[in-house]
C-alpha cells in the first residue's frame, strides 16, 4: 500500500499490527463465550437431546442465545440448585445485561470501518459504525488506542470470567438426567 508520508515501500502490517491482533483476540474471545453459551445450553437440554439442541443452536443469532441461556438459568428445572442460591437471579440479570451491552460492541467492532492512515506517524486507528435505529442514522466512533484496545479486552475477559464462573457452577449443580444417570443392566456389565 502506497504512502506519501512513508514511501511506497511503507510496512503498513508492521504499523496496524496492533489494531489487527487486537481485533483478532477479540474475535477469538468472543467466540469462546459464545462457546459457553452453548455448553450451558446443551447442558440445560440434557445428553438425550443433545443432537436436536445442536440443531437448534446452529439457527439461533448470539442474542437468542444469550436470552435462551438467562431463562435456563434462571428456570431450567435442571438448574434449580443454582437457582435456589442466594442472590442467583441478581448475578444472573447482570450477566444478561453485560452480555447484551459486549454483544452490540462487538456489532460495532466488527461492523465498522478503520481508519488506518497515520498508524504509520503513530496516530491511533479510528472505528466508525454507522447503523440506522428507529429511521435515523447513527455513528459510533472510537479513537482505539493500544491503551484502549486493552481495556476493550479486560472488560471482555473480567465478562468472560464471570460467565465461565456461571458456568462451572451450572455444570456442578446440574440434577442428573434420570434417564442418563441410570445404572446398566447386570447383562451389560
Amino acid at each position: 500500500m502506497a504512502c506519501e508520508v512513508a514511501g511506497d515501500d511503507y510496512d503498513w502490517a508492521r504499523d496496524a499490527g496492533p489494531i489487527y491482533t487486537f481485533l483478532g483476540i477479540y474475535v477469538a474471545a468472543f467466540q469462546a463465550m459464545e462457546g459457553m453459551l452453548d455448553q450451558i445450553l446443551i447442558l440445560a437440554g440434557g445428553w438425550q437431546a443433545r443432537s436436536a439442541t445442536l440443531d437448534r443452536l446452529a439457527r439461533l443469532s448470539n442474542a437468542e442465545k444469550i436470552e435462551a441461556t438467562i431463562s435456563a438459568a434462571q428456570r431450567c428445572p435442571r438448574f434449580q440448585r443454582a437457582q435456589e442460591l442466594p442472590e442467583w437471579n441478581s448475578r444472573i440479570k447482570l450477566l444478561n445485561e453485560s452480555l447484551a451491552a459486549e454483544r452490540l460492541r462487538r456489532n460495532s467492532i466488527l461492523h465498522a470501518k478503520y481508519m488506518l492512515r497515520g498508524v504509520e506517524i503513530g496516530l491511533d486507528a479510528i472505528r466508525t459504525h454507522w447503523r440506522r435505529r428507529e429511521g435515523a442514522m447513527q455513528v459510533d466512533q472510537e479513537v482505539l488506542s493500544r491503551t484502549r484496545m486493552d481495556e476493550i479486552l479486560g472488560e471482555m475477559a473480567t465478562l468472560s470470567f464471570e460467565l465461565s464462573q456461571v458456568h462451572l457452577q451450572l455444570l456442578h449443580l446440574a440434577k442428573d438426567d434420570p434417564e442418563e444417570a441410570a445404572e446398566p443392566d447386570a447383562g451389560s456389565r
